[in-house]
C-alpha cells in the first residue's frame, strides 16, 4: 500500500475530527427556545406555546446555562437520553441530587419506561426543580406507591400506566392539579378512585384513561359517566369494576362502570317519580359486564297509609315496615317483575287474604308480617306456604299478630305450623291470647281449647294414631340397632377365633 503523504494524511484526521465532534454536539445540544417544543402521548399533543413569558424566560434561562454544562447534563445516567427539553429513561434506579441540580429546570418532559424503584421517594425525583415541567410519565415500571410527583400544579399531562405493581395513589395531589388536560392511570392494580375532576376543580381534562385496574364496585362511579358522555373518558365500554365482597371467587363478578351508573342513574330518576319520599338502592346483578340490576326500595317509618302506585322497575325488595297501612292489596299490580322480598312489620294490617292467587305469594322468598293485626282466618295457609320449585326457599314470619288460641289455632293452624315450620321461621314464638295469658300455638292442645266433643274425639283418635306410628317407628330403630350390635359382635368374636386358631368361619368354608 502506498504511503499518504503526511499532509494529506493529518488533512484526514482533521476531517475525521470535525464530523466526529459535530455529530456529538448536536446530539448534546439543549436548545433555549422552548417555545415551539411539543410532545406526543396516547396521540394527544401538548404544545407549549401557552407558557407565560415570564415562564419562558426562566426557561431559556436555565436552557442557557444547561449549555454551559453540557458535560454534565449530557451524560445523565445510563440508560437516559436528554433532547429538546425531553428526557427519556430506561430502566434507571435512582436520579442523583447532582444531575437534577444540572438538568431538572430544562426538562418540559419526562418518560421514564421500566423504572426500578417502588416510590417516587426512591426515584429521587423529588429532589428536582422543575419550572418547565409539563408531561410527566412512569410506565412499565415497579412502582407500587405514588404519595407525589414533581411539578403537580403545572403538569398538563400524567400518565401512571402498565405499573403492574400500582396500587396507591395519593389522591389528594391532584387538588393541585389545575392545569391537568390528560390523565392516563390504565392497567395498574387501584381499586378506588375518587372524583378528582371536583378535587381538581377545573374542566380543562380533556383525556381521562382508568381501564385495567381491580376498581371496586363500592365506589362512585358518576363523575366517570359524565366524562364518559362529554367524550373524555378512553375505552370507556371497557371499564369494569369487582364485587369486593367475592374478590377471591373463581366467578368473575365484573361489572361494566358505565352500564352500571347509567342504570343508577335511572333508578334515581324513577325512584323520585314513583315513590316521593322512599330510599331506593341500587344493587349489581350480573357477570362479565352485563348490566342487570335489581333495586331495594325503603319506604319505612314515613307515616304511610297506602303502598306507592308505582315501583321502580327491577324492584325486588320493599320495606314499608313501621307506617299505618291496612291492606297489601296494591302489591298485586307490582310486576316486571314480582316482589321477592317484602317487609310490612309494624303496621295495622288485617288480612292478606286478597293476595292469595297472586304472582307475589307463589314468588316470594321472605314475607314479613311481624306485629300487626292479622287473624289466622285472614291468611290463605295453603297459598303462602306453595314453592313453585323444588330449588326455591321461602320464609314468611307472624309474630305478634291477633291469634285467639281458640279451638281452630289448637288444630289446624297448629297442625299448619308443625308442618311448615321451615317456611314460617319464626312457628316457635307465635303465640296465641286466651284468658289473658300468652300461650305458644306449637304447644296448644286441644282438649285446652276445644269444647266439642266432635273436636276432641278426632283430635284424641289422630293423637293415638300418631303415638301408635310412633311406637311402630321406635320398635324398628330398635330391632334395628340390636341386629347391627348382634352383628358387631359375631365380627368381632370371628376375628378373635380366625387369629387364635386359623380357621375361618363356618359360613365362610361352605361359601368357599
Amino acid at each position: 500500500m502506498a504511503m499518504l503523504p503526511d499532509r494529506e494524511f493529518l488533512n484526514i484526521v482533521w476531517l475525521v475530527l470535525v464530523l466526529v465532534n459535530g455529530t456529538c454536539q448536536s446530539e448534546r445540544r439543549i436548545y433555549p427556545d422552548l417555545s415551539t417544543t411539543t410532545s406526543v402521548s396516547h396521540s394527544a399533543f401538548i404544545n407549549v406555546n401557552g407558557i407565560n413569558n415570564s415562564s419562558g424566560d426562566s426557561w431559556n434561562k436555565a436552557a442557557t446555562r444547561q449549555l454551559s454544562q453540557q458535560r454534565a447534563c449530557h451524560c445523565c445516567r445510563n440508560g437516559c437520553d436528554l433532547q429538546m427539553g425531553n428526557l427519556t429513561c430506561h430502566q434507571v434506579s435512582h436520579f442523583t441530587r447532582e444531575y437534577l441540580a444540572d438538568c431538572s429546570a430544562s426538562i418540559v418532559s419526562l418518560n421514564i419506561v421500566e423504572g426500578r424503584f417502588k416510590t417516587m421517594e426512591e426515584s429521587g425525583l423529588l429532589h428536582g426543580h422543575y419550572p418547565a415541567l409539563r408531561k410527566l410519565s412512569i410506565r412499565n415500571s415497579h412502582l407500587e406507591r405514588a404519595d407525589d410527583w414533581p411539578a403537580p400544579k403545572q403538569l398538563i399531562e400524567l400518565d401512571f400506566s402498565n405499573n403492574s405493581r400500582l396500587d396507591f395513589i395519593a389522591w389528594n395531589v391532584f387538588k393541585q392539579a389545575v392545569e391537568l388536560e390528560i390523565l392516563i392511570l390504565a392497567n395498574n392494580k387501584l381499586d378506588r378512585i375518587p372524583d378528582v375532576i371536583s378535587m381538581m376543580n377545573n374542566s380543562r381534562l380533556s383525556t381521562l384513561e382508568l381501564s385495567g385496574n381491580e376498581w371496586n364496585c363500592q365506589g362512585n362511579f358518576q363523575w366517570v359517566l359524565t366524562l364518559h358522555e362529554r367524550g373524555v373518558l378512553l375505552n370507556g365500554d371497557n371499564l369494569t369494576c369487582h364485587d369486593a365482597g367475592h374478590k377471591e371467587s373463581w366467578i368473575d363478578l365484573s361489572y361494566s362502570i358505565i352500564k352500571r351508573e347509567n342504570n343508577k342513574k335511572t333508578v334515581a330518576a324513577e325512584c323520585r317519580s314513583r315513590t316521593s319520599g322512599c330510599y331506593c338502592e341500587f344493587v349489581s346483578a350480573g357477570i362479565g359486564g352485563r348490566g342487570s340490576y335489581t333495586v331495594q326500595v325503603d319506604c319505612s317509618n314515613r307515616q304511610m297509609t297506602s303502598l306507592p302506585a308505582e315501583l321502580p322497575n327491577f324492584t325486588n325488595e320493599l320495606d314499608v315496615s313501621g307506617n299505618n297501612l291496612t291492606s297489601l292489596d296494591q302489591v298485586i299490580k307490582y310486576r316486571n317483575p314480582p316482589l321477592k322480598v317484602l317487609i310490612a312489620d309494624s303496621n295495622r294490617i288485617e288480612s292478606i287474604r286478597n293476595l292469595s292467587g297472586s304472582d307475589f305469594l307463589r314468588n316470594f322468598s321472605r314475607f314479613s308480617l311481624r306485629h300487626n293485626l292479622i287473624t289466622p282466618s285472614e291468611i290463605p295457609l295453603d297459598d303462602i306456604v306453595q314453592v313453585p320449585s323444588e330449588f326455591q326457599v321461602k320464609y314468611i314470619y307472624l309474630y305478634n299478630n291477633s291469634w285467639e288460641c281458640d279451638c281452630n289455632t289448637a288444630t289446624k293452624v297448629r297442625d299448619w305450623l308443625w308442618k311448615y315450620h321451615h317456611v314460617v321461621n319464626d312457628s316457635s314464638h307465635i303465640l296465641c291470647s286466651r284468658d289473658g295469658r300468652k300461650i305458644p300455638v306449637l304447644h296448644l292442645l286441644p282438649n285446652q281449647v276445644c269444647d266439642d266433643p266432635n273436636y276432641l274425639r278426632n283430635a284424641t283418635s289422630e293423637a293415638e294414631m300418631n303415638e301408635r306410628n310412633i311406637s311402630i317407628l321406635h320398635s324398628i330403630i330398635y330391632v334395628e340397632a340390636a341386629a347391627i350390635a348382634v352383628l358387631g359382635f359375631k365380627l368381632a368374636y370371628d376375628s378373635w377365633h380366625y387369629f387364635r386358631h386359623g380357621q375361618l368361619p363356618w359360613i365362610a368354608t361352605k361359601l368357599l
